[in-house]
C-alpha cells in the first residue's frame, strides 16, 4: 500500500521516466541483494530484500496506469493498455516454468528486466514531447 500511495506521489513530482527509473532500480537493486546477498543471510534481512523487491514492482505496476494517458492519445489508450495486459497475461503463463528452474536463473531474469525496463523508458516520449516538434 506505501508503494501505490507513493508511486503517485513521485510521478506527481518527478514525472514519468524518474519515477519509473527510480522504481525499477529499487525493484533491480532488492532482487541483486536477493541473487547475491540471499544465502548467506540470517533474520531479518532476506523480508526486507523481498519487500524492496515488491515495493518497485508495485510502484511501477501502478505507475503504468496512470501513465498510460501521458504516452498514447486519449483515442487509444484503452486499446494500448489492453493489448499491453493481454500479451503481459500471455507471458506470465510461463511464470510457473520459470519458477522452478534452478535457482540462480529466475532472479536472473527478474533482475535483467528490471534492469532493461529502467533503461528502456528513457526511449518512451510522452505526448507533450511528441507535440513540441
Amino acid at each position: 500500500m506505501a508503494a501505490i500511495l507513493l508511486s503517485g506521489y513521485l510521478y506527481s513530482k518527478l514525472g514519468l521516466k524518474k519515477s519509473f527509473t527510480m522504481l525499477y532500480t529499487l525493484s533491480c537493486a532488492g532482487g541483486c541483494c536477493i541473487l547475491f546477498l540471499g544465502n548467506h543471510t540470517s533474520g531479518i534481512a532476506m523480508p526486507l530484500f523481498v519487500v524492496l523487491t515488491k515495493f518497485g514492482v508495485a510502484g511501477a505496476f501502478v505507475l503504468i496506469y496512470v501513465s498510460t494517458v501521458e504516452v498514447f492519445p486519449t483515442l487509444f489508450c484503452a486499446t494500448a493498455l489492453g493489448f499491453c495486459n493481454f500479451f503481459a497475461r500471455i507471458i506470465t503463463i510461463l511464470a510457473p516454468e520459470v519458477a522452478e528452474r534452478e535457482p540462480p536463473l529466475p532472479m536472473l531474469l527478474f533482475v535483467s528486466f528490471t534492469a532493461i525496463g529502467a533503461v528502456v523508458i528513457w526511449f518512451v516520449k510522452p505526448l507533450a514531447e511528441q507535440n513540441k516538434k
